[in-house]
């Protein structure tokens, strides 16, 4: 029956119609560490490995597949190395593109554990290793269709547990820029080339993150929801078409997302997950190709290696 349930809240999700706004799956931020939705560090085993598979609707209806691997490891007890890198399909109408995507590198430590409340913090490293500037055609490809960001980013988060409530906040600041994208969109030969925001040696400002999430067990199955904010506190910047340096107005400020997730557990080492976000507050300018209408992701995980007491 739970497994009928489960499947049927796939499905469901899988046929709901949001409209177009931004999205966080790209940069990686809120699913790093104890930032991550529905991830309490699990005690029972020491390492686990995961594969997520996310599709997400983008900007000018670009359509984003990732397949994500994705590693943790409890080297020292109470602690997790997470390492995870992804693999970006993205096809829209200014053409194909696909590639290895920014590799993301976290430790997260449990400083507290009670029965009703426990307390985490992550330091992570978001790493460019995908590519900023693609191009089809002698046209540079617009940010949504490239499979990196380009920045070296340092990533804290902290996350607090109380009993079924969790509340986290996190803060990315980028500590090295290299993102050579070149696309302008005056200098597109159609209407559809023209359509996207101008990226031209994107600089991309800092995040703040709050995460709010609700969890609801029953049985084999936890569920969740919640709102995650992301904050970017300086206005992205380009070079525009006259060779001068633009803060672009409106790209900054807040994006507000709704969450839900499913947890179902197979058996003590093995689960399903099904996690969906949509946006509901936006900024209004978001070069570096983040907007989504809606993304879900589903994935398996196996956890090995029982703790020793």
């Amino acid at each position: 029956m739970i497994r009928k349930i489960f499947f049927a809240i796939c499905i469901l999700t899988l046929q709901s119609q949001i409209s177009s706004s931004q999205g966080c799956s790209d940069a990686g931020f809120c699913t790093v560490g104890t930032l991550s939705p529905m991830n309490p560090l699990d005690s029972s085993f020491q390492h686990s490995a995961r594969i997520t598979f996310s599709y997400g609707a983008g900007e000018q209806s670009t359509r984003h597949i990732h397949i994500i691997p994705e590693l943790k490891l409890g080297l020292i007890r109470n602690n997790e190395v997470q390492i995870k890198i992804p693999y970006i399909y993205v096809d829209g109408d200014l053409g194909t593109n696909s590639g290895v995507g920014d590799l993301s590198l976290s430790t997260s430590q449990v400083l507290h554990s009670a029965e009703r409340s426990s307390f985490s913090a992550t330091v992570g490293f978001k790493i460019p290793t995908g590519s900023t500037n693609k191009s089809l055609n002698n046209l540079s490809l617009a940010m949504p269709y490239q499979t990196g960001l380009g920045t070296f980013d340092l990533i804290l988060g902290a996350s607090y547990w109380y009993r079924n409530w969790r509340l986290s906040v996190g803060y990315q600041t980028i500590l090295d820029d290299s993102n050579i994208n070149s696309y302008l969109n005056s200098n597109g030969r159609t209407e559809s080339e023209r359509s996207y925001f101008n990226s031209n040696m994107l600089k991309r400002g800092d995040d703040a993150l709050l995460r709010v999430e609700r969890n609801f067990e029953w049985k084999n199955l936890n569920l969740s929801i919640g709102l995650l904010s992301i904050y970017r506190l300086q206005k992205d910047e380009i070079i525009n078409a006259t060779g001068l340096s633009e803060a672009l107005k409106g790209s900054d400020g807040l994006t507000l997302n709704l969450t839900a997730g499913i947890d179902y557990e197979l058996s003590d080492k093995s689960a399903l997950g099904l996690l969906f976000g949509s946006p509901l507050i936006v900024r209004d300018v978001r070069s570096d190709g983040l907007t989504r209408a809606y993304v879900v992701s589903f994935s398996y995980q196996y956890r090995f290696a029982k703790q020793k007491n």
